[in-house]
């Protein structure tokens, strides 16, 4: 099977991935596996951040120490609101 069969294959049937199950079923699956795996590792870069600003001065001290892990926390924080946000709840 060659790159252009399996590429037909995925135009071919790419309508069956926007149905709405899918749609949901993704928002979920990075809302409830993605995301936390994702904030484990940010956790662990900001602590490392945290640390090597001790070793910094200056604007490298801020961006070690502010600006990447308030940027980091930031941008998943808004992540995790706005896939809240998306995730449908089946009853």
């Amino acid at each position: 099977m060659d790159i252009e069969t399996i590429k037909n294959e995925l135009k071919e049937h790419i309508l069956d991935s926007v149905q709405e199950d899918a749609k949901n079923a993704t928002i979920s699956w990075l809302h409830t596996t993605v995301l936390p795996a994702v904030k484990e590792v940010a956790d662990a870069y900001t602590v490392a951040l945290q640390e090597s600003a001790g070793k910094e001065t200056g604007w490298n001290k801020f961006r070690d120490q502010c600006f990447l892990p308030t940027l980091i926390d930031s941008g998943l924080w808004l992540t995790g609101k706005l896939l809240g946000k998306m995730v449908v709840v089946q009853e």
